[in-house]
């Protein structure tokens, strides 16, 4: 089934019929730019005989009724009565095919404020990926260099506190004769520096 966009002069204004409708009247062919006439009801009257000019063919009835609303709001709201129809309006199109466009965003006062007083406060965090790039990674130790390194540094530590301890028991073994406590205390220093 054919359905055609119609602009009719006398009233200015756009209508979509079909093909098949009792009440139009193809005076040549049912084409582009061709003449049909089309009888319309008006209120308390018998029907009326208009003639009107094809601007669209197509099979879709709701793509022409959208084609005809948005090239009325167009082209055609300054006609006056009886202008025929805009060349322009052959070569009307939809954009972006009927669906709502998104128009242009436009910074508000407010949102310009809250930027700058973004910006003079501290910098946010930054994430960790975009930190690491920035800042270079130290060179990676061997595991087994570096518990060997931790581990001789601790054993200094506690070689020195050992001579410092047993400075202090073998002055007070001096004084009494506990050499036992103190040979003891000696066996287990140097094992724990063995191990």
């Amino acid at each position: 089934m054919a359905y055609a966009c119609v602009y009719f002069p006398e009233d200015v204004t756009l209508s979509v019929v079909n093909e098949k409708d009792p009440d139009l009247t193809i005076i040549t062919t049912f084409e582009l730019r061709e003449k049909v006439e089309m009888l319309w009801k008006s209120v308390g009257k018998s029907k009326k005989a208009f003639e009107g000019v094809i601007v669209k063919v197509a099979g879709d009835e709701e793509s022409l009724s959208m084609f005809a609303s948005k090239a009325h709001k167009s082209l055609l709201v300054d006609l006056e009565p009886g202008s025929p129809p805009p060349d322009e309006l052959f070569n009307f199109s939809i954009k972006g095919k009927g669906k709502a466009q998104k128009r242009a965003s436009i910074p508000t006062k407010r949102l310009e404020e809250s930027k700058a007083q973004d910006a003079s406060f501290s910098p946010k965090k930054v994430k960790k990926s975009i930190q690491e790039k920035k800042t270079p990674k130290p060179a990676k130790q061997d595991k087994k260099s570096v518990s060997s390194e931790t581990a001789l540094e601790t054993g200094k530590i506690l070689l020195n506190l050992t001579k410092q301890f047993s400075f202090g028991i073998r002055r007070n073994l001096a004084t009494s004769n506990n050499a036992n406590g103190y040979m003891a205390y000696m066996s287990w220093c140097s094992s724990v520096l063995r191990s």
